[in-house]
C-alpha cells in the first residue's frame, strides 16, 4: 500500500452497459496498491444512461466523481475536463474501450523508476498499415520540427505527475495538444506496451483524414518551424521567378525570332500559384489557431456533478465543528 493520492480519469461516451465493470475493475487495482484514491468520470454528453448508472454507483462505490458535459467535445476534451477537476499527486488517463485497467500496477512500477510520464505504447507500431507508416512518419517529423522525441503508437493510456498536470491544465490550447503537452515538461519517460481492447460503444475511431487534420494542427500549434520553412520556400520559389523574369527579359532583348510559348508562361504561373496555396493554407491554419485562444471560450461546460456518498477522506480530515477550541477528527 502507497501512501499517495492517485486520480484515475476515464472518458466515457454512450457507457452504460460496460461502466460498472470497468469502475469495480478499477476500484479493485486502486484498493491493491493506494491508500488514497479517487476516480474521476467524464460525461461527454452520453445519449444513453451512463450518468443514471454511474450515480446508482455511487452510493457503494467510494471517492467516484462524475461531471456530465454539456455538449460532446470529444475524447480529448474529455479527458481534459478530467485533468482539469483531478486532484492526485499523479494522475492516470485511459480510455476504457481500448484500454487494459489491468496495467494500471505496470503503469505505477514504472514510475517507481523516477519516470515523471508512463505512457502505453500499441503493440502495432511497427505495422506495415497505412495508417501506422503515417503514424511514424509524424513522429518523426514532429520530432525534427520541435525536438521533442515522442513514442511513436503511444496511447490515452498515461501516468503522470502532479507536476506535469500542473504544466498543461495552465494551456489553454490543452485540448490541441493533448497528445504531445506532457513531453514538453520532462524527458523522465516510460513506456508500457500493450495490445488494445476493442469494446463495444464508446467514442468512434477517428478516421485517417481526421488523424491527418489533427496531426497537422499539432504540429503547426507546436513550433513554429513549419512556418518559416513555408517562408523560406517563398523566399527562393520568388528568386527563381525573378531570375526567370530576367532570363525572359535577356530573351527579348538579345533574340531576333523569338517563339511565343505557352509552356514557358503556364508552368511557372501553376507553380507560383501551387507554393502561393500551400502558404496561405497554412497561414489560415496559424490564424484559426490564433482566433481560437484570442476568444478566451472555455473547451467544455460542466452541466452537473455528483461524487459518492461514501468518502474515504471525510474521516481522516480534522475539522473544527465550533463549539470547542480542539479540533475533532
Amino acid at each position: 500500500m502507497y501512501d499517495v493520492f492517485v486520480s484515475v480519469v476515464v472518458p466515457l461516451r454512450d457507457a452504460a452497459s460496460l461502466v460498472e465493470a470497468i469502475i469495480d475493475e478499477i476500484e479493485k487495482q486502486l484498493a491493491s496498491l493506494f491508500r488514497n484514491y479517487e476516480i474521476v468520470l467524464v460525461d461527454d454528453a452520453s445519449s444513453d444512461n451512463t450518468a443514471g448508472v454511474i450515480r446508482e454507483l455511487q452510493k457503494r462505490v467510494r471517492n467516484l466523481q462524475l461531471y456530465c458535459l454539456n455538449r460532446r467535445g470529444g475524447l480529448d476534451v474529455a479527458i481534459v475536463a478530467g485533468l482539469d477537476h483531478a486532484i492526485g499527486d499523479f494522475v492516470i488517463t485511459l480510455n476504457p474501450q481500448a484500454d487494459p485497467v489491468s496495467l494500471i500496477p505496470a503503469l505505477w512500477e514504472k514510475s517507481l523508476a523516477g519516470n515523471e510520464i508512463v505512457c502505453g505504447v500499441r503493440n502495432d507500431a511497427g505495422g506495415n498499415s497505412m495508417r501506422a507508416r503515417l503514424n511514424r512518419a509524424f513522429f518523426k517529423a514532429y520530432a525534427a520540427s520541435t525536438g521533442y522525441k515522442i513514442p511513436p503508437s503511444s496511447s490515452d493510456l498515461r501516468l503522470l505527475s502532479r507536476r506535469v498536470v500542473g504544466y498543461m491544465i495552465q494551456n489553454n490550447d490543452r485540448h490541441l495538444l493533448l497528445k504531445v503537452l506532457p513531453f514538453f515538461t520532462t524527458q523522465k519517460v516510460g513506456v508500457v506496451e500493450y495490445k488494445i481492447l476493442k469494446r463495444p460503444g464508446g467514442f468512434p475511431a477517428r478516421t485517417t483524414l481526421e488523424l491527418m487534420f489533427s496531426a497537422s494542427s499539432i504540429l503547426l500549434a507546436s513550433s513554429a518551424r513549419p512556418l518559416r520553412l513555408m517562408t523560406l520556400l517563398a523566399l527562393c520559389a520568388s528568386t527563381a521567378s525573378l531570375f526567370f523574369a530576367l532570363y525572359v527579359v535577356g530573351v527579348a532583348l538579345f533574340k531576333n525570332r523569338v517563339v511565343e510559348g505557352w509552356v514557358s508562361i503556364a508552368l511557372p504561373m501553376a507553380l507560383m500559384f501551387f507554393l502561393i496555396s500551400v502558404i496561405l493554407g497554412l497561414l489560415s491554419e496559424y490564424i484559426y489557431m490564433l482566433a481560437q485562444q484570442a476568444g478566451n471560450r472555455p473547451v467544455y461546460s460542466i452541466g452537473s456533478e455528483s461524487t459518492s456518498n461514501v468518502l474515504d477522506m471525510r474521516g481522516q480530515l480534522n475539522v473544527f465543528d465550533g463549539r470547542t477550541d480542539s479540533p475533532s477528527r
